[in-house]
């Protein structure tokens, strides 16, 4: 029984995910993700915010996660290297902190308002998914 997988474009965004060492495992759910942390910061978020948020998710800086591989590459080296993101020195960080901001294909394929109206729907299906959670959240 073999796997069939159908990639669709979402929100825009023409990055498959089937870039890299691993050539089966989509990921623009999670760049779709990331996208929505920077523009809920403000169009600009520090390193340290983005760890926080996906450690929620259970995906942490420096662990092998078996879907998404090493995180820290896919985020500060391949997104950046497809011009989904930036990922900067904040100037006059002392110590140094760095920051991610969309980047110039992000900003081209798609917009802040849809990737925000995207993630108000997924929020709007998990509350509606767990009611009894919905007080919490």
């Amino acid at each position: 029984a073999g796997h069939c997988y159908v990639l669709v474009t979402c929100l825009g965004l023409s990055y498959d995910g089937l870039l890299g060492d691993d050539q089966s495992t989509p990921k623009t759910g999670l760049l779709i993700i990331v996208l929505g942390m920077i523009v809920m910061e403000g169009s600009c978020a520090p390193e340290e915010a983005i760890w926080e948020a996906l450690s929620v998710m259970g995906l942490y800086d420096g662990r092998e996660h078996s879907v998404y591989w090493k995180l820290r590459k896919l985020l500060t080296q391949e997104w950046v290297q497809e011009n989904y993101l930036e990922y900067r020195q904040v100037p006059g960080s002392d110590p140094v902190c760095y920051e991610f901001l969309w980047g110039p294909r992000a900003l081209a394929e798609t917009s802040y308002v849809k990737v925000l109206e995207h993630v108000a729907r997924v929020n709007a299906r998990v509350r509606s998914s767990y009611p009894s959670q919905s007080n919490n959240i």
